[in-house]
């Protein structure tokens, strides 16, 4: 019987087993993202934009005015975006070179 060979997952826990499809599914990203290089820029947009709402809604609770809010979320998000596209960029880096 032939072994069916599982698409190649390209999200950043794919060496920890976590699968491409699962992380869609989780973040309600298009499945015709899953196992292509993009799925990590999907994911990285929706953990943003949940992050920026829950920030905001949190400096919101603690007293910022609407426009404080929205920059002290903006800020945190602009930081983890930064963080998040260079451990892509790494993780990227360190695959390739496993294949030569």
């Amino acid at each position: 019987m032939l072994q069916e060979k599982r698409p190649t997952s390209y999200n950043l826990e794919a060496e920890q087993g976590l699968d491409d499809m699962s992380l869609a599914r989780q973040w309600n990203i298009p499945a015709s993202y899953a196992y292509t290089p993009e799925i990590n820029q999907q994911v990285i947009n929706k953990v943003a934009e949940h992050t920026r709402k829950v920030e905001y809604e949190d400096a919101i609770s603690k007293g910022f005015s609407d426009k404080e809010a929205n920059a002290h979320a903006d800020k945190l998000v602009a930081v983890g975006i930064q963080r998040a596209n260079k451990n892509v960029k790494e993780l990227e880096k360190y695959r390739k070179s496993k294949k030569k």
